[in-house]
């Protein structure tokens, strides 16, 4: 619309374009009125760099509208645009100076976001490989356990196989002494089992890597457990729950048997299992080192369990 205005200016003579002075005037003060609500809405809005734009174009508008009032003979304060056009271009370079700031800073925090997320990709990928090295490690770990394992079974079937094959239940009892003593190193081992009444339980057989005295061996091989709870101990107490019972240091008992067992053979430390067959207990092992500590760990004792477990049968069967 101001390019049409502008053609009789260029075209005609000064009588002629004059004319439409007035008309042009009335539509820039609708130009300002205009982009003015325009800039109002985007101050609403909180648009970026609305208020200084606001202000910059306010100062353009006082100057247009002071040109239009001077050159209507209004009023006299002179011909001002040269100067509000200049205001209204340092307020466009503020603008412009502010983005161009916020921009700059964006970069560079881009730019820090970007050096922190490649460092922790960096420090991600040490934890990755720290992870898989670790993984590794534990994959040969387990596989020597498994291999371990598939031994320990090997030679626990072996030695399965050689008890089964026995008929001779001393016999067994030296094959489960020597057993012990070089897979877990235990010293003594006695089968404590229950007479024909199952009154109470006796030492049907004791070994003993290191020689015992002769009165500890002749206490352990006569001592009767009687098969009661107040006389019984907590061996008896053993028979009824068919669980193995593992002290690593003896402190105090409750019941006077189990003090006196102590006693007489300075136990350090004892491991208890029963032997179950068919959910009855048929008899129980007795493990100790005597007075020297017996060191073992929970995955011992359940081998020796799962042992004990598997022997009680042919033990019962041919002790009946």
């Amino acid at each position: 619309i101001a390019i049409l205005f502008s053609i009789p200016v260029v075209l005609t003579s000064t009588e002629i374009f004059t004319l439409t002075v007035n008309a042009f005037q009335i539509f820039t003060l609708g130009c300002i009125v205009y982009f003015l609500s325009i800039i109002g809405l985007a101050i609403f809005r909180k648009r970026e760099g609305g208020k200084t734009l606001a202000a910059g174009f306010l100062i353009m508008a006082i100057g247009i509208v002071n040109d239009i009032l001077v050159s209507r003979g209004i009023i006299y304060t002179g011909q001002i645009v040269p100067q509000c056009l200049f205001g209204f271009i340092f307020f466009q370079s503020i603008m412009l100076s502010m983005r161009f700031s916020k921009s700059f800073n964006q970069a560079e925090k881009l730019s820090n976001d970007l050096e922190q997320k490649s460092n922790r990709l960096e420090e991600t990928s040490l934890e990755l490989a720290i992870l898989t090295q670790n993984l590794e490690l534990k994959i040969q770990e387990r596989t020597r356990d498994l291999e371990e394992t598939k031994k320990e079974i090997e030679d626990l079937n072996t030695f399965s196989h050689l008890i089964n094959s026995l008929s001779d239940l001393n016999s067994i009892f030296i094959e489960i002494s020597k057993y012990f003593y070089h897979t877990f190193g235990i010293f003594g081992v006695w089968l404590l089992l229950p007479d024909e009444k199952r009154e109470y339980l006796y030492a049907y057989k004791a070994y003993s890597y290191n020689k015992l005295p002769e009165d500890k061996y002749s206490y352990l091989m006569t001592k009767k457990i009687p098969l009661n709870e107040n006389e019984g101990g907590i061996v008896y107490k053993n028979f009824l729950r068919k669980k193995p019972f593992y002290l690593s240091k003896i402190l105090k008992f409750e019941f006077e048997v189990d003090r006196e067992i102590v006693e007489k053979l300075s136990l350090v430390s004892f491991l208890q299992v029963p032997l179950v067959r068919k959910e009855e207990c048929v008899g129980v092992f007795f493990f100790s080192n005597f007075e020297k500590e017996m060191k073992l760990s929970k995955s011992d004792i359940q081998k020796i369990s799962n042992l004990c477990y598997q022997i009680a049968g042919t033990v019962d069967t041919i002790y009946l």
